[in-house]
């Protein structure tokens, strides 16, 4: 019965069994599923492994290439940053046209509209 030594004995033992739920630990009960889908696909992905080593011995070099293209972009790019806030007034400049435009369309719309 609960309460007594017994029952905690009990308690302590089917906790410490193997395979056993322990109620502490819903988790265990989710994950144990997920790595039985994933240990196939380990088993797939280990000859693909064996196929992108040879690859990464080819991109080492090419990343020794790469490097001091970008020690040379980056000051490129401290100057280019600066511009975007040169750029986004133009708009501010451009919202007011259609209100010249609409009334300059109201003139020639009927002029194309007209024959010959």
């Amino acid at each position: 019965p609960p309460g007594t030594n017994a029952g905690c004995q009990r308690t302590a033992a089917r906790e410490q069994l193997p395979g056993a739920r322990a109620p502490r630990f819903p988790l265990l009960s989710h994950i144990s599923p997920l790595l039985s889908h994933i240990s196939p696909l380990l088993s797939h992905i280990s000859p693909l492994l064996s196929h992108i080593s040879p690859l990464l011995s080819h991109i080492r070099p090419l990343l020794s290439h790469i490097s001091p293209l970008l020690s040379h972009i980056s000051p490129l790019l401290s100057h280019i940053s600066p511009l975007p806030s040169h750029i986004r007034p133009v708009p501010s400049h451009i919202r007011p046209l259609p209100s010249h435009i609409r009334p300059v369309l109201s003139h020639i719309s009927p002029l194309l509209a007209s024959p010959g």
